[in-house]
């Protein structure tokens, strides 16, 4: 299971995006956001590297 921090999670479409990104990624991932506290956790079976870079080239990078 990997937590990231993100910023910029507005909206239901932010969340969609996010979801279908990382569902690319993996489809057999689970995604949970926290709009609140910008944290998307994902559990999958790709790596951290491979998850962050879909977060990434969807326009919602993991903050450090």
């Amino acid at each position: 299971m990997y937590t990231f921090r993100v910023s910029n999670i507005l909206g239901d479409h932010c969340v969609s995006r996010i979801q279908q990104a990382i569902l690319v990624a993996d489809a057999e991932a689970q995604v949970r956001i926290n709009r609140d506290h910008n944290q998307v956790t994902i559990v999958s079976n790709q790596s951290r590297k491979a998850l962050s870079e879909a977060l990434t080239d969807t326009g919602f990078p993991a903050l450090a």
